[in-house]
């Protein structure tokens, strides 16, 4: 049995009712996962730069021993912090892009 453009149009409307197929579907919500992620990695990022540039304080909230809170920056806490939120944006914009960097 041979389908002309007119019925074939009509099945894939009748199969994907928003318009919307599933590949495409997935494709945004890849994209959306990315930009999500992204975004945790970069408020992570500025946290850890913030935190070892001594411009925030938060205590320890869970310890096995005696914690006690760092006395001063850490060049160690902010190098990772700058390298965390440059990778958060590049997932970020690869999310934004709908390519992988």
């Amino acid at each position: 049995m041979t389908y002309n453009r007119a019925d074939l149009e009509a099945i894939h409307r009748a199969s994907f009712p928003l318009g919307v197929s599933p590949e495409r579907m997935i494709m945004n919500f890849r994209a959306l996962a990315r930009i999500l992620f992204g975004a945790a990695l970069t408020l992570l990022g500025l946290l850890w730069l913030l935190q070892g540039a001594d411009l925030i304080h938060i205590r320890p909230i869970l310890c096995v021993a005696n914690c006690t809170p760092l006395e001063g920056g850490s060049v160690g806490w902010m190098t990772a912090g700058a390298v965390l939120l440059v990778v958060g944006l590049l997932v970020i914009t690869s999310g934004v892009r709908g390519r992988r960097v």
